[in-house]
């Protein structure tokens, strides 16, 4: 929580925009094994006064055969309170990651709704 509305509204500016090349900088390599295989930006509802999501999908093998993960992270900011909610889940093998995605997908949608109502006042 910032201490006025103004320096929340200044800290969204800056980093709302900035998430996006910082996540790809930071996943362009690969780390443990894991390749990195997309950084995106999702579309997500607007639930609070100002919403971002962004989806990291990842690649490794697991005894030996394919399976794919994602890191989401959804950030919700209205009035002097910011909040990021972060999930990761295993995606499955590569023919069942879109099924993975959207189950991840609906279950943060969810998530952040209930975060939106308990920690942020209405979005205008």
């Amino acid at each position: 929580m910032l201490s006025t509305v103004p320096m929340a509204e200044q800290a969204w500016a800056r980093i709302s925009p900035a998430l996006l090349p910082c996540l790809r900088k930071t996943f362009a390599h690969e780390s443990a094994g894991v390749d990195v295989l997309s950084v995106s930006r999702l579309p997500f509802p607007a639930i609070a006064t100002h919403t971002a999501a962004f989806r990291v999908v990842y690649g490794a093998r697991l005894n030996g055969k394919p399976y794919r993960g994602a890191l989401d992270m959804v950030l919700l900011a209205g009035g002097r309170t910011q909040v990021l909610v972060s999930l990761v889940a295993e995606l499955g093998t590569p023919s069942q990651a879109p099924a993975g995605e959207a189950a991840m997908t609906a279950l943060e949608q969810q998530l952040a709704r209930t975060v939106a109502r308990r920690a942020l006042p209405p979005a205008a």
